[in-house]
């Protein structure tokens, strides 16, 4: 399984052209991917006192999960739907923020927006991380 973060425009085209040149006539469809699960690691991490640090949104109690992690947090092996009590052991000065969910479901629509000003298109989903040993 490969993984592209971000593909340049001007290599998309290249690679649209080159296949349009082995199989003329084939629909080419292109997707846009949006990990929404980021905006709340991100979103909390905006606070001004706790840039840097590593925050977990979701649950700090023994039952609690993470709901998402920054990027300082994932360092240390912090990751979504991982028990609170796991991560804190894996980071021990890690920082839980309560999730703001009307603020997530807010942007999250304006996005949905967006995207319907181009495309009628739209599929919500859930994905599942894999990962290999």
């Amino acid at each position: 399984m490969t993984r592209c973060d971000a593909v340049e425009p001007a290599t998309i085209e290249k690679l649209v052209a080159e296949v349009r040149a082995i199989a003329p006539g084939v629909e080419i469809a292109q997707t846009i991917h949006a990990p929404l699960e980021l905006l709340n690691g991100r979103e909390s991490a905006n606070v001004a006192t706790l840039r840097g640090m590593p925050v977990a949104v979701g649950g700090s109690r023994e039952r609690g999960v993470v709901a998402a992690a920054s990027y300082e947090a994932r360092r240390f092996g912090v990751r979504s739907a991982m028990p609170s009590v796991t991560a804190k052991r894996q980071c021990p000065d890690l920082i839980f923020v309560k999730p703001r969910f009307e603020v997530y479901k807010a942007v999250s629509q304006q996005i949905r927006e967006i995207f319907a000003e181009h495309t009628p298109i739209i599929e919500r989903c859930r994905w599942t991380r894999l990962t290999s040993t």
